[in-house]
């Protein structure tokens, strides 16, 4: 077992024996810090994909400890496991059910706004102390 290790290339985390522990640190991983109730659901919305990306585990079976603000980087994994390579049957999906809404610490303004402040060059920073930055343009379309 190893501590989880930022970077590298996504990859499967399998549902092997998993814990409601390791349930709930994968929600509150995704934004969701009242999580309640998660379940492993393979139609679920959210995915472990964002542990994916985050983390170079490989294909592995994920413990994490209990605790109202466990996160997937607190939890250990065995790697690598070969029973659910390629994202099949065996790969983890959940559905996390928040008492609330995905919580953010982004903060938005309207830089050089109009008197109003109804129009402006949207900014955004990612947390406290960060710098501000531009939104781009790029892709959007009028709805």
């Amino acid at each position: 077992s190893n501590p989880a290790q930022r970077g590298g290339p996504a990859s499967t985390v399998c549902n092997h024996q998993v814990s409601t522990a390791t349930l709930l640190a994968a929600c509150h991983s995704l934004g969701f810090t009242d999580a309640v109730a998660p379940v492993i659901d393979n139609a679920a919305t959210f995915s472990l994909r964002w542990f994916a990306d985050q983390f170079a585990i490989g294909t592995a079976d994920l413990t994490c400890p209990s605790g109202p603000n466990v996160t997937l980087a607190n939890c250990s994994y065995t790697y690598p496991t070969d029973s659910c390579r390629g994202g099949g049957f065996d790969a983890l999906w959940i559905k996390c059910y928040p008492d609330g809404i995905p919580t953010s610490s982004f903060q938005y303004r309207l830089a050089e706004a109009d008197a109003q402040g109804l129009t402006g060059r949207l900014e955004v920073q990612p947390h406290p102390g960060a710098p501000w930055g531009t939104v781009c343009d790029d892709n959007f379309r009028t709805v």
